[in-house]
């Protein structure tokens, strides 16, 4: 049974590292080179990969917001009902990523604390990942929601709604269909995860945080209207 007042809700927006691979090259060339690696690898695998075509930067542009070691986190909003059941919404934003990780371990700490089950979308390939990596990157010891090394996928606590709508198909779906389907409004009407590069870097960070509330909302009416579902 899905309680939908006793899960916490939160979503992440990532961006690359630098603004572009020239950037990047100039001021970190090891991570530099070894992504040019990665980009030679990748097209040899599959020359017709579109994620993986083109020049340097143009597949930088393209992946390093998708992948921890080349990217950052730009902001997590996150949702959860109080004890008088109001919804609490809020997020985390800050230009220096080891301040927002400091702030975000604090969070799932307390998170942990009082037994709060993580919900999101994708969260166990990408969200969680993403977090516990940056946690260990700054020096951090993962908080206990968030580390899922030496844990079997069951005795990982979480809701990943993309899992519970996957069912037993072999076909994924994104999140703006699973929403479609239970009649959630979209969160996508205005921006979507493929512009938040962009953003941050024309410092439209207040932007992207109302993009990420949005999702988070919006996960939290899909909950509701599943867990309905089962009563």
């Amino acid at each position: 049974m899905i309680n939908a007042n006793k899960l916490f809700y939160w979503d992440i927006e990532t961006a690359g590292k630098y603004s572009d691979f020239n950037s990047f090259s100039k001021n970190d060339e090891r991570g530099a080179h070894l992504f040019e690696g990665k980009v030679k690898r990748k097209q040899k695998q599959n020359p017709n990969d579109l994620q993986w075509t083109g020049t340097v930067d143009e597949c930088y542009q393209k992946n390093a917001s998708l992948i921890a070691e080349y990217g950052r986190i730009v902001c997590i909003s996150y949702a959860y009902y109080n004890t008088d059941g109001s919804l609490k919404l809020g997020s985390i934003k800050n230009e220096d990523e080891s301040l927002l990780i400091k702030e975000a371990k604090k969070v799932f700490d307390q998170v942990h604390s009082v037994n709060l089950t993580l919900c999101g979308y994708n969260i166990k390939s990408f969200d969680i990942p993403w977090v516990f990596k940056k946690m260990c990157m700054n020096g951090i010891v993962p908080s206990g929601n968030i580390s899922t090394y030496n844990k079997k996928p069951w005795d990982i606590t979480c809701l990943d709604l993309m899992e519970f709508w996957k069912s037993s198909s072999y076909e994924s779906v994104t999140f703006d269909e699973m929403a479609y389907s239970l009649g959630v409004p979209s969160p996508k009407s205005e921006m979507d995860g493929t512009m938040v590069h962009a953003y941050f870097y024309a410092g439209r960070i207040n932007d992207i945080v109302k993009y990420c509330e949005a999702d988070v909302m919006a996960l939290v009416n899909a909950a509701h209207a599943i867990a309905n579902l089962q009563s």
